[in-house]
């Protein structure tokens, strides 16, 4: 049952991106093409300013959406 929830959830945000405006869909392309890239870079400086004793609790935290931000821009 969550499955279909999911599915209809995400059928319910398509239909709404292609009824919205053009220049709202530019903007959301912009944002997912550059803000995952943003976020992993903040992460990076984040780990590196706090690379003392809590460097590998927060290098284990980066490795998520530093992932998410590479494998986005492999695609």
């Amino acid at each position: 049952m969550k499955s279909s929830t999911a599915e209809a959830a995400y059928r319910d945000i398509t239909d709404f991106a292609h009824g919205a405006p053009p220049w709202v869909r530019h903007l959301a392309e912009i944002w997912t093409d550059r803000g995952l890239l943003i976020f992993g870079v903040l992460f990076v400086a984040g780990w590196w300013q706090a690379r003392g004793e809590h460097a590998a609790v927060l290098a284990h935290s980066v490795l998520a959406p530093l992932a998410t931000a590479v494998g986005h821009v492999v695609q």
